[in-house]
């Protein structure tokens, strides 16, 4: 049964190097940037980004094609998505307009004089200041 282990992980380990180590960046010429493989390169590129959808664009579409490292491109959306790089001052602010039946008050002659439904306003607020 040891055998049997470590053969599978040793060949695991084998199917795991043999991964691309590289990601094709297309430069579109209206600015964006894609990150994907390139599937077909004829008059129209295909190109299949990470969550498996397929995008198609003519060639006069495309500025440039590059292969970079997949590190590379991990640590570039990284920092892009997950760094803050402006600081200062934050609200939040929710207004919520309230509606519903009035509550019951059982066993209390109140319960007899109420009328009608509740109405009411409700404001949240949180200020801070972002540091980083």
């Amino acid at each position: 049964m040891r055998y049997i282990a470590l053969s599978f992980f040793i060949a695991y380990s084998f199917i795991c190097l043999a991964q691309s180590r590289k990601k094709d960046v297309v430069y579109l010429k209206n600015g964006i940037i894609i990150y994907g493989t390139i599937k077909e390169k004829a008059d129209k590129i295909k190109i299949q980004i990470s969550g498996g959808s397929m995008l198609v664009y003519r060639a006069d579409e495309i500025d440039s094609i590059k292969e970079e490292s997949t590190n590379k491109v991990i640590l570039r959306d990284y920092q892009t998505n997950y760094y803050r790089h402006d600081r200062g001052y934050r609200n939040i602010t929710e207004v919520q307009f309230i509606y519903g039946p009035a509550p019951l008050k059982i066993q209390t002659w109140e319960y007899y004089l109420q009328t009608g439904d509740d109405v009411g306003l409700s404001v949240h607020t949180i200020n801070g200041y972002q540091i980083w």
